[in-house]
Order: C-alpha cells, then structure tokens, then sequence
C-alpha cells in the first residue's frame, strides 16, 4: 500500500514541474488556421504583385505571417494573422526612379564622344581662327545668352500635390538641395497613417512616397 502510494505522489510531482514550465515559458505557440498557400491567395487579392517572401514569424507568441509584395515601383511589406487573415500591419513603399540618371548617363556619353572627337575639334579651332584674322576688327561676335536659371514650383503648389497623393495632414515641408537638385520633402500625418513625400522642386515630380498604415491596437 505505501509503495503504490509513493509512485501516485511522484507522478504528481513530476505533472507539476511540467505545469510550471509551461506557466514561465509562456503559452505553446499552436499552428496558424491559414496554411501558406491561403495567405497568399489573400494577400495578393487586395494587394496585386509577386510575393518575395513569406514565411511564420517564429519569434511572436501569436500566429503571425509576414509577407513582402513587390508591384513595380510599389513594395508592400505586411503582418497578416495566420488564423483569420486579417492585415494587422502594412507598410507600403513608392520609389520613382530620378531624372537625374538620365543626366548622368548622356554627361558620359558625351564624354565618350568627345575623346574620338578630339582630332576634328583641333582641326575646326585651327580654320577658325585663321578666319577670324582675315575678318574686319568691327565685327563683333554674337555670344548666345546665358539660359534662365530654373524656378521652384513653391510651397502651394508642393503642398497640393503632396495632397493629391495622401489625405493628411502636413506636419513638415522642407526645401532641401540633393547632389545639386532641390527637393520638397514632406511628412504627412492622418491618424495612424503616415507619408513621406518628396518632390523635384522645378519639375513638380513625384520621387519618392512611401506610406505607413500602423493597424496595431
């Protein structure tokens, strides 16, 4: 009797210490409702593009995907529940590519052009200064005018452009010069939801918008 006894305490004692493990280690984390294929099939119907990544946030105590969707120019980068489906986190991202690397590339062009060009060039300077000693001294030459310096578009019309991208508040708008460009940058608020905007101050282009929805309670 007493050793029957003695085994029914030590199968309590050792169902106990498995007990407190679990209570300071936390709740085990228990599959996701929504397998891959479905989360995928969810996400990519409200947020079209491809998926370049997708896996179980293995560090959260909660069944919680993590998706990133790249349409184009636009990226996504979301937190979806695994059991339900439900968007809890969305940070999306519009980059335009800048004119300036048009300019870079036709500068070494040029460049190129201009080394096979060299021997001409030489050539047309020789015969032309001939020509200029033959001339009459009274004769002046015409010297092409300076090109207008470019004028920024203005904090209005920055302002109604950031606008028409984002419905907020604008909380900053700065003119900031970027290897040579001037550049409005704007940060918009509404809520939750931030934006930062920036523009090409001449040109009124878009460059950059990237938008953060914060769903998180």
């Amino acid at each position: 009797m007493k050793k029957k006894l003695g085994i029914t305490v030590g199968a309590m004692a050792v169902a106990g210490l498995i007990g407190l493990g679990f209570s300071q280690t936390g709740v085990v984390n228990a599959d996701p409702a929504l397998n891959v294929d479905e989360i995928k099939t969810k996400v990519t119907t409200q947020y079209p593009g491809t998926v370049t990544e997708l896996e179980l946030d293995e560090r959260s105590n909660k069944a919680i995907y993590e998706v990133e969707i790249k349409n184009g120019n636009k990226e996504y980068e979301l937190k979806v529940d695994g059991n339900n489906g439900e968007v809890l986190d969305l940070d999306e991202k519009v980059v335009k590519n800048k004119p300036s690397d048009v300019t870079i590339v036709e500068k070494e062009t040029l460049n190129a052009s201009k080394v096979t060009d060299d021997d001409d060039e030489q050539k047309k300077n020789d015969d032309q200064r001939k020509d200029d000693d033959d001339k009459d001294s009274a004769v002046q030459k015409t010297v092409a005018p300076k090109p207008a310096k470019k004028a920024v578009i203005g904090d209005e019309k920055a302002r109604s452009i950031a606008a028409s991208q984002f419905s907020g508040s604008i909380v900053e708008l700065d003119l900031d010069e970027d290897d040579g460009r001037l550049i409005y940058e704007i940060e918009m608020k509404n809520g939750d939801s931030e934006a930062e905007i920036e523009i090409d101050a001449y040109t009124g282009t878009i460059l950059v918008i990237d938008i953060d929805h914060d769903d998180d309670e």
